[in-house]
């Protein structure tokens, strides 16, 4: 007969009943109870005869009772140091924190130095070097301080607590009364990291006015970091001064404000910029660059005989930059848009015959059939068609030849021909866009793919919340390190302790070799923690393609890391506002920016939805926060929603209208409207003139019914 075990006024039948009860106390928000039960197990800890439990219940017992506000935690944390292995680091860590608030910095930075001197391997490394650095300088021990952060830069150049590690050293030599060490580590923050916090916080402590080449270096920090605006600003006023500007630098400065203007859209001020600089350096090295780009502004500006008259400049005078199959596929492209249809063949035949394995030459061939197609000549087209679908090799555009074949058999009366060829695009490319579309715009019975649904999950929850330990009782120890490495990531994840599972996560990742079992496993982790992005940077390497890509025959694992349901409760929120579907929401992020909150494009478009600071003040108005608030994605999804919204109303609800001003902007898009008046869905979609425009809206439609079919829902689309 088995006696009950009591843990307080609580009785349970084990020692990992009574584990188990704790966890799930604590899991409740008990922490009251769970305190308890972990006190019991931790203080019979020589009774239980599990190393796991017992460890863990004194880091639990010592962790609670710290975060309650009650004393005794470091007799149980100090314990866990020379007995639990697995989390001894994170002890000794939370034993310095506990000791920096209530016995003072010097002592507390001895324990965060002894953290990173005693496990290399942590992943306390980087947070223990900055916490001893910190309490160092918090006791007045600057030497030690400096000594420290010198360490984290040496160990961590690029990282972004860069700046704040040359702020502190600044202060350390300001707190000595050494002005001169200090300002140039508050120079090299001003010119080196201006967009940090820290980096704008030391306007009022640099001597000023600065060096000629520190404006310029300030100037291109900026534009290095996409803040484009403020990049012309200092650049501007490097080229005032009359003292220190070389002719180099003066050079690049004329080039950047061209380009800077060129990312922010500001289409007069960048052709004026470009115009200056080509007059004033007619056969420098950035020249070519400059002719492209204004080039690129004129086609922008809908300029096309000034855009023709550089292109012919450029092919004439720069035949070997690598620019120069794509001058010519645009040159075809705008004699296409002017009819001009025997010169458009011409130049994209060029690129076809003599750059053949240029990234252009598909393009091209491609274009080529289009173009015939548009201009009537079906024989022609159907022949470029054909020389597609049957290439040997992987095609770019075998689904769109195969897809716009149909639609000649269609035009030509063979609707049989037709139906067949729509059925053998969706049985080989079951994924792509045209067998997608199809199904919405062709009412064609194929027989549908095999495991067309074979991943479905739950949208309502933001993400799962891993708190299992896996492993208690069953051999948590190993002397393997990757188990040993696993096995400490859920046991953080169970914690807590969201941001070191994270680094514990990323340092397993980076060790693992060609595994996709371990990618999946390691990129459902971080998905779990809300790291979406890097999950779908870590199965990157394992998604199939080509033909497999567009079919469904895909690990079934990896579906909801392709297609996660990041930010749902935000999404939904705002969706419902902006009266939008929130698979819609879904498929414009992930195409944007891969769900990565903090992405900033080279335009200088930030966030989730990728959102230009210019638009997102005129969305917001007066309660704009400013720039650096559109990293925050609830900001981001508040603002993009609305500003998606407006586009689905401005264009009646077509969906595929909207995502295409999303990207290209709403007058690019009336524009296409007018001269396209009374074309068909299908053809307005592949006679976008932007490539970029036109491969997104692609792109965001296919996500959508992506993240439709994944959740077994039906979807209406009204066409134009």
């Amino acid at each position: 007969m088995t006696s009950d075990i009591y843990a307080g006024d609580s009785a349970c039948l084990s020692y990992e009943s009574c584990f188990e009860d704790a966890i799930s106390q604590y899991n409740d928000g008990k922490l009251n109870e769970s305190l308890e039960e972990f006190r019991f197990l931790a203080d019979n800890r020589e009774d239980i005869n599990n190393p796991e439990i017992a460890g863990i219940s004194l880091f639990m017992a010592g962790y609670i009772i710290e975060g309650l506000g009650m004393e005794g935690a470091e007799i149980y944390l100090e314990q866990v140091v020379s007995v639990y292995p697995l989390l001894s680091d994170y002890a000794l860590f939370k034993l310095a924190e506990i000791v920096e608030r209530h016995r003072g910095p010097a002592e507390a930075a001895e324990l965060y130095k002894r953290v990173y001197d005693s496990y290399p391997d942590s992943g306390l490394q980087k947070k223990a070097m900055l916490r001893a650095a910190k309490a160092f300088l918090t006791a007045g021990n600057t030497k030690d301080s400096r000594e420290n952060y010198r360490i984290f830069l040496k160990s961590y150049p690029k990282d972004a607590a860069v700046p704040d590690a040359l702020y502190s050293i600044g202060m350390s030599y300001l707190q000595d009364g050494n002005d001169a060490d200090a300002q140039e580590f508050f120079t090299r923050l001003w010119l080196y990291h201006p967009v940090s916090k820290a980096g704008r916080s030391v306007k009022t402590m640099i001597r000023l006015p600065l060096s000629a080449g520190n404006i310029y270096k300030r100037g291109e920090s900026f534009y290095d970091a996409g803040y484009y605006e403020d990049a012309i600003g200092e650049y501007k006023k490097f080229l005032s001064l009359k003292k220190g500007v070389s002719k180099t630098k003066k050079k690049e400065a004329f080039f950047k404000i061209g380009m800077s203007y060129s990312k922010l859209r500001m289409l007069s001020e960048a052709e004026e910029s470009l115009e200056f600089f080509l007059n004033r350096y007619p056969y420098d090295d950035k020249t070519p660059e400059a002719v492209y780009w204004l080039g690129r502004n004129y086609l922008r500006r809908g300029k096309e005989d000034a855009f023709i008259s550089s292109s012919l400049g450029f092919l004439k005078n720069y035949k070997k930059n690598e620019r120069y199959t794509e001058v010519l596929y645009r040159l075809g492209n705008i004699y296409a848009v002017r009819k001009n249809i025997d010169t458009a063949v011409s130049y994209l035949e060029r690129v076809i015959k003599e750059y053949p394995f240029s990234s252009y030459a598909s393009d091209s061939l491609w274009k080529k059939g289009w173009i015939l197609y548009k201009a009537g000549n079906v024989d022609g087209a159907l022949r470029v068609f054909n020389k597609i679908i049957n290439d040997p090799g992987e095609h770019a555009y075998t689904s769109q030849a195969i897809y716009w074949r149909a639609k000649i058999l269609e035009k030509t009366g063979d609707y049989q021909a037709m139906s067949e060829g729509i059925c053998q695009l969706c049985s080989d490319y079951g994924r792509s866009f045209y067998c997608l579309f199809s199904g919405y715009y062709y009412d064609v019975k194929c027989p549908s793919p095999e495991n067309t649904h074979p991943y479905s999950f739950d949208f309502s929850q933001d993400r799962p919340v891993l708190r299992e330990v896996e492993g208690v009782g069953m051999g948590f120890s190993s002397d393997h390190p990757e188990d040993q490495s696993l096995a400490r990531i859920r046991l953080l994840i169970y914690l807590g302790f969201r941001d070191e599972a994270i680094v514990e996560i990323l340092r397993l990742r980076n060790g693992i070799s060609d595994d996709k079992d371990k990618a999946i496993m390691i990129a459902s982790l971080l998905s779990s923690l809300g790291e979406y992005n890097r999950a779908m940077y870590t199965i990157r390497p394992y998604l199939p393609s080509g033909r497999s890509e567009n079919s469904y025959d895909i690990d079934s694992r990896l579906w909801p890391l392709i297609y996660p349901a990041g930010y749902s409760v935000l999404i939904s929120e705002y969706a419902v506002r902006n009266n939008l579907d929130p698979y819609l929401v879904y498929a414009i992020i992930r195409e944007e920016s891969w769900f990565n909150k903090e992405a900033v494009s080279s335009a200088g478009a930030i966030g989730l939805m990728q959102l230009m600071p210019g638009t997102a003040a005129r969305i917001a108005k007066d309660s704009y926060a400013g720039r650096e608030s559109l990293f925050e994605p609830e900001v981001n999804i508040a603002l993009g929603t609305r500003f998606f919204a407006g586009r689905l109303k401005q264009f009646e609800g077509n969906i595929f209208l909207a995502i295409a001003s999303y990207n290209a902007g709403p007058e690019a898009v009336e524009k296409w409207i007018t001269e396209r008046d009374g074309v068909e869905l299908d053809e307005f979609i592949e006679d976008i003139p932007y490539k970029e425009t036109r491969e997104y809206v692609k792109k965001v439609f296919r996500s959508y019914m992506e993240y439709h079919r994944l959740n077994k829902e039906n979807t209406r689309i009204d066409t134009l």
